[in-house]
């Protein structure tokens, strides 16, 4: 990828990697590996969020999701979904950043500015 993601650690020292556009948003997550985790805020625009090496552990998940509310369009306490990465499909023929997720789940985040 050029201009690579933006690459965070969580206190736990999972890796959490933020696209920074939209094509870039597409690339990162169609690089998922098995055990990712993707985010992104709800009803909103923003980046997609890969979490890697978490195995779901809450701390983790909680951090990934403020980095997408962070890196999006949403104010104030946004809701971000999340789910395995797997289950996050591209719709062919759809613009770039476009998905679809299944299985999301919901988690309220404050979105620090």
């Amino acid at each position: 990828m050029k201009n690579h993601p933006r690459i965070f650690k969580t206190r736990q020292g999972s890796t959490v990697m933020v696209g920074r556009y939209d094509t870039q948003n597409d690339e990162l997550t169609g690089s998922a590996i098995p055990g990712d985790l993707w985010f992104h805020v709800y009803g909103h625009p923003g980046s997609h969020v890969l979490l890697r090496g978490s195995n779901g552990n809450m701390m983790d998940i909680r951090e990934a999701a403020q980095l997408a509310a962070r890196y999006s369009a949403a104010e104030g306490t946004p809701r971000v979904e999340y789910c395995k990465a797997s289950d996050v499909k591209k719709i062919p023929g759809s613009p770039a950043g476009e998905v679809i997720a299944c299985n999301t789940k919901l988690i309220r985040c404050h979105n620090q500015d």
